[in-house]
């Protein structure tokens, strides 16, 4: 029953966003408890209860984009935008403009580079001016994000699904720009 009852979920979730999610279904087959164990994770992969949306989505979109996998760089800036993230917030992402940001957002940006670029040192100096603004909690949220944001995309590709993993990042900007309303 509560297989069923995740699957019903999983697919809810793949027609309201437009993703592909066979791998899931893939490794439930082969490793029994999959659906389960990942409806556990959830809650934690996506905490965000003490940093602002525009904090969480910017920080995981530096995560995704740098993963390379474009269904889930589309994916995640649905969700940013059902969040209420502007779309030219998330396009400054996108194109690597982030000095176009509000100082806060550029270290929360700067903060998510450095930790997928592997620089501890210049991580800690952003990750200080991101506990400065919006706090431990927040920041420790972002960390989250950061580290979410490229777990689905490197375990699709280990799962051999690398061809689900197309880029399209240029598609994705214009679709972002495209659905901001007229200022």
């Amino acid at each position: 029953m509560i297989k069923w009852l995740l699957k019903k979920a999983l697919g809810r979730f793949a027609r309201q966003y437009d993703y592909n999610i066979n791998y899931m279904f893939d490794m439930e087959q082969h490793m029994g408890g999959t659906l389960w164990r990942y409806a556990l994770m959830q809650p934690f992969a996506q905490h965000r209860g003490i940093a602002s949306a525009e904090a969480y989505y910017l920080a995981k979109v530096v995560a995704v984009k740098q993963a390379d996998c474009g269904p889930c760089l589309r994916l995640v800036c649905n969700m940013a935008r059902e969040a209420g993230v502007p779309a030219e917030r998330l396009a400054h992402v996108l194109r690597g403009t982030p000095d176009q940001l509000p100082a806060p957002l550029r270290s929360v940006v700067s903060l998510a580079d450095a930790a997928v670029a592997g620089d501890a040192l210049a991580a800690e100096e952003h990750r200080r001016k991101v506990v400065e603004t919006y706090g431990e909690g927040a920041a420790a949220e972002i960390a989250l994000a950061v580290a979410f944001g490229g777990f689905y995309p490197n375990l699709k590709r280990a799962l051999g699904e690398a061809a689900a993993c197309e880029p399209i990042l240029k598609e994705l900007e214009a679709d972002l720009l495209a659905a901001q309303p007229a200022s």
